[in-house]
């Protein structure tokens, strides 16, 4: 039997491992179809190289399974350049470095990144550390080619001259938003702005809070309360409305100065 022979005998093995390893690889369906047709061509060239390879010394599944994941690899440092991670991600550890990984280079959104991490896995992170991670990661995106016939019919990304305007007025209420409850948060002790972090910039719920500083969780649910109730009329007195404060402690981290074990939260 010849190698040509071969192939086209292993074509179906080599087609289902194919798909397996896209699947594994988080390939959206236009990659996964380029993919496909550019490892066949491996395949075939340089006369049949990768099975004339094969030293059975393995199923030739097994063979086949690793040689596609090294030529998936190859495929997207050919088409998007070889991955670096970012000096965020290698600054704050092994953790921040993977969710950079799946996100970033592998395409994943949040929540398969979660579950990628901690589905199945021994002693896996906290969901609220992947979501701190990801969110203090710099944006990047994948780039993707596309023909001359798909640029010339995009549309252009550049906005309307009205949503320009609209844009710069939102960023200067946005600007005084922020230094408004910069101010705001600075009048409050220590003790409440640890609260604060924790809760609402570290994505926290209250009885995990409790349980961190090992305090009863009652008690906090009135302390927040009384802390939000402080924070919103001082905000208020200073022009910020209750939409634009929601959305500061929504998205908003702020450094609020003090260490987690060197501060004591007393709970009347």
């Amino acid at each position: 039997m010849t190698f040509e022979e071969r192939f086209l005998q292993e074509l179906p093995l080599i087609e289902r491992l194919i798909e397996y390893t896209c699947r594994r690889g988080h390939c959206p369906a236009q990659e996964a179809e380029e993919f496909a047709a550019w490892a066949k061509l491996r395949f075939v060239g340089d006369d049949y190289a990768i099975l004339r390879k094969f030293a059975q010394k393995s199923a030739l599944s097994t063979y086949l399974s690793v040689v596609l994941q090294r030529l998936l690899l190859d495929f997207r440092i050919e088409h998007w350049g070889k991955w670096r991670p970012s000096a965020e991600a290698r600054r704050m550890g092994p953790l921040a470095l993977r969710v950079e990984e799946l996100m970033s280079r592998d395409g994943l959104g949040l929540e398969e990144t979660i579950r990628t991490l901690t589905v199945g896995r021994p002693n896996p992170p906290l969901r609220s550390e992947i979501e701190h991670a990801a969110e203090r990661l710099p944006l990047r995106v994948r780039r993707r080619f596309e023909s001359d016939e798909r640029l010339a019919e995009a549309e252009s990304s550049e906005p309307w001259p009205d949503a320009l305007v609209e844009g710069r007025e939102r960023a200067a209420v946005w600007r005084q938003a922020e230094e408004a409850l910069e101010e705001a948060t600075a009048g409050l002790s220590s003790e409440d702005r640890l609260l604060l972090k924790l809760r609402f910039w570290q994505g926290l719920t209250i009885s995990e809070v409790a349980t961190l500083l090992k305090r009863d969780a009652k008690p906090l649910y009135r302390r927040y309360e009384r802390i939000m109730k402080t924070l919103r009329e001082d905000l208020e007195s200073r022009g910020v409305s209750s939409k634009d404060t929601a959305d500061l402690f929504a998205s908003k981290e702020l450094s609020v100065g003090v260490n987690i074990s060197s501060v004591s939260v007393d709970t009347p």
